[in-house]
């Protein structure tokens, strides 16, 4: 399992790595990429935050009748454990709107905290559930934990989350939009994620002008034209590895996941109540043959394993040797990407640049792709419901406010550099009104994998990332790891079918 631990190893380097550099500062090979391990939440950091004038005074034209209930007398400030910060970012319109209508609590067990709504404690993220546990078990419970699919059912079936069922009028018209992309985390009839907004797990961002230079047409434009499916994924990286030495079509920590995700098919869903394996459906064996198997034999993935210690190569990406990065949604663009862009050190700019989701499967009914959640888990044993309450509206009142919605993208704009194409074509496929192109869909696999992140022998990881690095055999993978992961997910399911009894 040396390979598999190798692998482990980066990806929870990615979860701890903090610098930003510009194009000429950054070490050989790009190896110490920025962003987070997938499934993880960003690291810890220490960032500095500042207000913007038009989401404020969006915020403050917002009429606080559109709160379910703008009366709430919130006495105690929130609650929040994690390994980052972010959560103190109280200029956040969410925040803002919270502090105009409900004020800042008053009591609070951090004097450190006077002024703010949240009491951040953080955790080094290896310890985080450890702490967690310590925390309920003392009756000293945080009020919000982020949302890790890693811990998602388990930790819902385990006791360590409430259910918002009690918190969130999940009838309100601003739930009309995700209501049913949140039944794919009920848990016993139960919802216990808040889903206000949408992400992908990771767009392929590229160059048009180097698509161009080889003759093909732009990714974006066959999307468009309902075109952009694995047959032209293929001949486009086909013909880039043709156009020179060392050229390779697609990098990034994981993109053979994301094409599984394009088949509809999750290798573990979570239906009726019950997580369910997948991994011998007909859509995964078409997935091998016709698209891991390629990319490994035609040698048109980045070969990280033996070029980059198994670490992704965004320096690369930027120097324009490899066509498609595939890593991360918008953050990968404003953490990483946005800084090369207006560095004046690179040949390209942010109008350079555009991205795509992964190509259509063909044997599947639509663009699928893999759901992405950023939100706060409420923690079992909070002992502030009317503070949660509130911040949840807040959230959900920000995320349907048209007002808010303009002011928060001339920040994108403004701050992070994006494109007026980039953000019309990333509301246009994270649109929660129907009129989406692409569907999104949750894969549980991570829930199973006790090993991830650990020592590195995991089957769920091994099972896929092999054949598309290595070429190891998907068949055998599949047939030696199956019975752990089929005996984790029965574990599982009958700690879900307890928990669903009165006595369980």
């Amino acid at each position: 399992m040396k390979k598999l631990k190798a692998i482990a190893s980066s990806l929870l380097a990615v979860a701890t790595v903090l610098s930003l550099t510009a194009c000429e500062e950054e070490g050989p090979g790009g190896s110490a990429p920025v962003g987070t391990a997938p499934g993880t939440t960003a690291p810890m950091s220490t960032t500095t935050y500042a207000e913007d004038a038009g989401v404020n005074e969006a915020v403050n034209n917002l009429d606080p009748t559109q709160l379910d209930d703008p009366n709430i007398k919130v006495e105690k400030r929130l609650k929040w454990l994690a390994w980052n910060d972010w959560i103190q970012d109280e200029t956040g319109s969410a925040a803002v709107l919270f502090k105009k209508v409900y004020g800042v609590p008053e009591k609070g067990d951090d004097p450190n905290s006077a002024g703010q709504i949240f009491e951040n404690s953080s955790v080094p993220y290896a310890d985080r559930y450890d702490a967690l546990f310590k925390l309920i078990a003392s009756d000293d419970s945080p009020d919000l934990f982020p949302y890790e699919d890693f811990d998602f059912p388990n930790g819902a079936v385990l006791g360590r989350y409430n259910a918002i069922d009690d918190v969130v009028n999940l009838n309100s018209p601003k739930y009309d939009g995700s209501r049913e992309l949140m039944k794919q985390f009920e848990v016993n009839g139960k919802n216990y994620c808040l889903i206000t907004s949408v992400l992908f797990n990771s767009y392929m961002y590229y160059r048009p002008a180097l698509i161009e230079s080889i003759g093909c047409e732009d990714p974006y434009e066959l999307f468009k034209q309902g075109k952009w499916d694995w047959d032209a994924f293929l001949n486009i990286a086909r013909k880039w590895q043709a156009s020179g030495s060392d050229k390779y079509a697609i990098d990034g920590y994981n993109p053979e996941i994301e094409f599984l995700a394009t088949t509809g098919k999750p290798m573990v869903s979570f239906e009726n109540n019950q997580l369910v394996n997948n991994v011998y459906s007909s859509e995964f064996d078409y997935f091998q043959e016709n698209m891991i198997s390629v990319l490994q034999t035609e040698d048109l993935r980045y070969p990280r394993h033996t070029l980059n210690n198994y670490g992704i190569n965004e320096k690369e990406w930027r120097d324009g040797n490899i066509l498609f990065h595939a890593d991360g949604d918008y953050w990968i663009w404003k953490d990483r990407f946005a800084k090369w862009a207006i560095s004046g050190k690179c040949d390209w700019g942010p109008e350079d640049v555009m991205f795509v989701p992964f190509p259509k499967c063909p044997i599947a009914d639509d663009y699928y792709a893999r759901i992405k959640l950023e939100c706060q888990m409420y923690v079992k044993g909070s002992k502030n419901p009317e503070g949660v309450r509130a911040w949840f509206d807040c959230i959900a009142t920000v995320a349907n406010d048209p007002e808010v919605k303009m002011a928060s993208r001339e920040q994108a704009l403004t701050n992070h550099h994006f494109t007026e194409k980039m953000l019309d074509f990333h509301n246009e496929l994270t649109a929660l009104d129907g009129s989406a192109p692409i569907k999104l869909i949750a894969d549980f696999r991570n829930c199973i994998d006790k090993n991830y992140g650990k020592d590195g022998n995991s089957p769920v990881l091994s099972i896929f990332t092999l054949p598309y690095l290595e070429g190891e055999s998907y068949v055998q993978l599949r047939e030696s790891n199956n019975p752990e992961i089929q005996n984790e997910i029965d574990e599982l399911n009958k700690k879900i079918a307890n928990s669903a009894t009165p006595n369980g």
